[in-house]
């Protein structure tokens, strides 16, 4: 069945997202920012050799999966590429 929107087309990111529904499939969404204070925690690493990004002491994390407000949460650093496709083997080994 085409589209009801002719012109609707999928995102670059798509293939990101199959790759975390592949070894998620009960991941319910996938946090996406580009947000100045998401690129600027990725910099607290000069050397640039962390592979993640730990959490923990934030209200928000009770929205995570079965985290609460001391649990460590850890994010895959995913370096940018020039475009959000060549993304996805990164991703992949994350």
């Amino acid at each position: 069945v085409p589209p009801k929107t002719p012109n609707l087309r999928q995102s670059a990111c798509t293939p990101l997202w199959y790759v975390v529904y592949k070894h998620q499939p009960s991941a319910m969404c996938v946090i996406h920012t580009h947000s100045m204070h998401a690129m600027l925690a990725t910099l607290l690493d000069p050397t640039e050799k962390c592979e993640v990004l730990r959490v923990t002491h934030l209200e928000m994390l009770k929205g995570v999966g079965n985290h609460s407000y001391d649990s460590m949460l850890e994010i895959p650093i995913i370096d940018n590429r020039p475009s959000e496709d060549l993304l996805a083997e990164q991703l992949e080994k994350a």
